[in-house]
């Protein structure tokens, strides 16, 4: 997979977040074991302890697993690297793009608002629905798929040349 790599930077907010949510759930993990090796005679306490601690793992998981860790542009795709699996956008299936500019009027629909990047599914009045894959906004770039109008916002370093790219179909 030749092509030219863009590493996703994240943004001041975006790891000022990662740190502290990643500080409060490790305490949280933590205090579980805690709790659970105090209670282990009650089952019912055991269970709720057994049940909360799965449950931020995977919510954590999930997360990780969907970050953004870099774009590759290649003759024919643009993909987005995460630790697990990749996101495929075929360059003759993409419609449009372009610099994405936030109007603040973002609202996160489901996924994460700045744990790991944000990530997920959010609505903007002007832009509408779109699937985010950002770790710094102001360095982001829509794409605007043929197959049902989907729309991608996505950041990179260098984002202009991506866009130019992207555009004029020469890589």
């Amino acid at each position: 997979m030749q092509g030219i790599k863009y590493r996703i930077k994240w943004s001041k907010f975006v790891k000022i977040t990662t740190i502290i949510l990643s500080l409060i759930l490790s305490l949280t993990e933590a205090l579980i074991i805690v709790v659970l090796y105090k209670h282990s005679q009650n089952w019912s306490d055991a269970l709720w302890c057994i049940g909360l601690f799965i449950i931020i793992l995977i919510i954590t998981a999930c997360t990780i697993a969907f970050t953004p860790l870099s774009l590759t542009l290649t003759e024919t795709d643009l993909i987005l690297m995460r630790p697990i699996g990749r996101r495929i956008f075929p360059l003759k299936d993409i419609n449009d793009v372009g610099t994405y500019t936030s109007d603040l009027s973002e609202a996160r629909l489901f996924g994460s608002g700045g744990f790991y990047g944000f990530i997920g599914v959010y609505f903007n009045i002007k832009f509408g629905r779109y699937i985010a894959y950002v770790g710094d906004f102001s360095e982001a770039f829509y794409i605007i798929t043929n197959s049902r109008k989907k729309k991608f916002v996505l950041s990179c370093e260098d984002r202009d040349s991506i866009i130019s790219l992207i555009k004029n179909g020469v890589i």
